[in-house]
């Protein structure tokens, strides 16, 4: 500071002016420097889902409960609707899954693609699936799967 100057918003505002290079070069050149670094960096995504399932907390005076089944049989009712032929075929068709496999192999083949890359080895849902596909009646299956998925839940979890 000058002996007998004053400060105000002129002589900032001056000085603003005759530094304008330093204020908004440091910034800009860090930004660059940032969006070339992650320009280099590879993609990486992550998608996760947790499902809670609160059971019924209105009492059964009040309103009486239409649920039947238990949350592992609902959810695993779930998993062999949306791992259905149909809702598969729907899928592959509408987001043009697969392609060339549709090219050169049945439509059938290709579900069971789909299906055997969705489901987890050794898991509930095949084991579901292994119960569906045999040679027997579809409602006499359902309970059976849903069964056979709830066994194997059970023991994965101990």
């Amino acid at each position: 500071m000058l002996p007998g100057k004053k400060i105000d918003a002129t002589f900032i505002l001056q000085a603003f002016r005759r530094r304008v290079w330093l204020i908004t070069i440091p910034p800009v050149l860090a930004l660059f420097a940032a969006l070339v670094y992650s320009s280099t960096q590879s993609d990486i995504y992550l998608a996760e889902m947790l499902i809670a399932i609160d059971p019924q907390r209105v009492p059964d005076a009040f309103v009486r409960s239409t649920v039947t089944l238990g949350a592992e049989q609902r959810l695993e009712a779930l998993k062999v609707q949306v791992l259905s032929r149909t809702a598969l075929e729907q899928m592959i068709q509408e987001f043009d899954l697969y392609p060339e496999e549709r090219a050169s192999m049945l439509l059938e083949d290709v579900v069971a693609k789909l299906r055997k890359n969705v489901t987890s080895p050794k898991g509930t849902t095949e084991r579901a699936l292994a119960v569906l596909m045999q040679p027997e009646a579809w409602p006499a299956l359902m309970s059976k799967a849903i069964a056979a998925a709830t066994d194997r839940s059970r023991e994965l979890g101990g």
